[in-house]
């Protein structure tokens, strides 16, 4: 029983003393890679535990001797250490997934705030625009032609200015799927299971 309890800790520290680094900014292609190759592992560890659970089942149903006993110990050992290294490949899969979507939701707030940005300077524009009755417009201008090219310059401004509305209110929505996505993730894999 002693020696059982030894080798758990060996294992166990083994396991948990991996390389498990994690990068602050990951690139999505090699993120897709990791992530790919990570899943390759887990098929492969999990391919390994149905051996050892057949190794298992195979010693239970032979005559019970010390050796099979001894055996059947073994194969479990190895097994519970697989499905150790199983759920850390998991959790490592889960933390790149959630680095990635954290990395999107601060390209989607970069982007909000670009966007206020040129709200702010469009809604600045068409007040001065709203300040100036169409009189003194035509006034100002030389031309019949100059009148219509600033008529036109405040009808762009506004259509601009409901594009860069639109596309605020659409990231907006994105970074609070994104946020949601993420807490999901994060209840799934607390963080005091991982490497």
């Amino acid at each position: 029983m002693r020696l059982q309890t030894i080798i758990g800790v060996i294992i166990i520290s083994t396991l948990l003393s991996g390389p498990f680094s994690l990068m602050s900014a990951v690139v999505r292609a090699s993120t897709a890679d990791e992530i790919a190759a990570k899943n390759a592992q887990i098929q492969e560890i999990q391919r390994q535990i149905d051996e050892y659970q057949k190794q298992i089942d195979a010693a239970h149903g032979q005559a019970v001797t010390l050796q099979s006993e001894v055996k059947s110990l073994n194969a479990q050992i190895n097994q519970i250490a697989l499905e150790l290294k199983s759920l850390n490949l998991s959790i490592g899969n889960t933390t790149l997934q959630i680095n990635d979507t954290q990395a999107r939701i601060i390209q989607a707030q970069e982007k909000i705030t670009k966007d206020q940005g040129s709200l702010a300077q469009y809604i600045r524009i068409l007040y001065q625009n709203d300040q100036e009755t169409l009189t003194s417009i035509l006034i100002k201008n030389n031309t019949l032609s100059d009148f219509f090219n600033e008529l036109n310059s405040v009808r762009t401004v506004q259509d601009e200015l409901k594009v860069t509305i639109r596309n605020i209110t659409d990231l907006k929505t994105s970074l609070e799927e994104q946020k949601q996505e993420l807490e999901d993730k994060k209840a799934h894999h607390p963080q005091g299971t991982g490497p």
